[in-house]
């Protein structure tokens, strides 16, 4: 799968990979593949699970454990990680480019949906919202060009929550 098609379902679904909001942290374990890093604060009830591209921030629940409560792909990481697009590949299937416009990704959530997307002005980042899934596109709206780092028009992060 590529990348787009993957953040266009993303977007319009409300569901990466079948994790929603409140999947359980066991969900989380059967869905994704490789080494993660957890971190635990908040007196101990809420989690972060980092997975290099994609993170998941979790609650504790007295009667579930840690439950999912959002989660983001930082696209921002994949200009300066090539090792990072390759391990995408082999460990998920899905095939990311190092830079996704919002032109790309708008294209391709219309083929999916025809809802609007809410837009809001975040000083040096745009915010797309499509209020139905709650799944948040923040592109970068600097005057900035590419390089190890995203530039203007290009994806930052794409969140759940």
């Amino acid at each position: 799968m590529n990348g787009i098609d993957f953040l266009s379902e993303f977007v319009v679904t409300g569901s990466l990979r079948g994790l929603r909001i409140d999947s359980p942290v066991g969900d989380v374990d059967r869905v994704m593949e490789g080494d993660y890093i957890d971190a635990v604060d908040g007196g101990g009830l809420v989690m972060r699970r980092d997975y290099g591209l994609m993170e998941f921030g979790f609650n504790s629940d007295s009667e579930f454990g840690w439950v999912l409560k959002g989660c983001g792909i930082q696209l921002h990481r994949l200009p300066y990680s090539p090792d990072l697009l390759e391990e995408l590949r082999r460990d998920m299937g899905i095939d990311f480019q190092p830079y996704t416009t919002w032109g790309e990704l708008n294209q391709g959530i219309s083929r999916h949906s025809g809802e609007g997307m809410e837009v809001s002005d975040q000083d040096t980042f745009l915010k797309y919202r499509m209020s139905s899934t709650k799944v948040s596109v923040i592109v970068n709206n600097a005057n900035e060009e590419r390089d190890d780092y995203v530039g203007y028009g290009d994806v930052w992060a794409v969140h759940l929550g």
